[in-house]
């Protein structure tokens, strides 16, 4: 939420309560922000709203409780694992095709929560997931492993596409006591790739 209004995208907000009352198809995109427990109704709804031609970001737990049909909409073949509350891991952002405001940066913290997941073939997975390395003392700061796990998976079903984000971008900037890229990366995926505008670019993130 901190990030789209600092970043000026325009939306409204839902209670889960509301969900079977929303008609899906008036809006260009539909955000589940760690929605851990959907009912198969609401689940098929997004399903179809996305064959249809809509945008779906799901992150973390939300509807991983599905049956096959909506986590096949997500591209996950299966869940391997859940990582909380570690240090010094990242997201490596390569290439940058479309994420343009790591041209002079490389890394994305995560800290919080990473879900471990196989996809099918035709996912098409953004940056790399870079497990927990030392982070001190200084001359040991360095990660050499980066993994194929991504910070995003985007897959096209249908007329739309379905994008998973396997961690909490929002509460990871919401709870970082300084800047680490979270939401330069999310102003990139839903601007530079899925194509979502905002009101206006360059605004301070003060002005409302």
């Amino acid at each position: 939420l901190r990030i789209l209004v600092e970043k000026h995208f325009a939306f409204n907000c839902v209670y889960d309560s509301a969900l079977s009352r929303i008609c899906f198809e008036d809006y260009k995109a539909v955000i589940l922000p760690d929605i851990g427990l959907l009912s198969e109704e609401i689940l098929s709804k997004l399903v179809s709203y996305v064959g249809s031609g809509g945008i779906l970001i799901a992150s973390g737990h939300s509807g991983l409780n599905a049956g096959s049909d909506f986590r096949r909409c997500l591209g996950i073949k299966k869940i391997d694992g859940i990582d909380c509350e570690f240090s010094s891991a990242y997201f490596k952002i390569d290439p940058k095709d479309g994420f343009r405001h790591f041209h002079n940066r490389d890394v994305v913290m995560v800290s919080k929560r990473y879900i471990h997941a196989e996809f099918s073939a035709e996912t098409e997975k953004l940056g790399s997931f870079i497990p927990p390395h030392p982070f001190a003392p200084a001359e040991s700061c360095y990660y050499t492993v980066v993994t194929d796990e991504p910070a995003a998976a985007v897959r096209h079903s249908g007329k739309g596409k379905a994008v998973w984000l396997p961690w909490l971008p929002g509460s990871e900037y919401a709870s970082a006591p300084y800047y680490m890229g979270q939401n330069e990366f999310l102003e990139d995926l839903l601007t530079n790739i899925l194509g979502i505008a905002p009101l206006c670019e360059g605004l301070h993130p003060t002005v409302e």
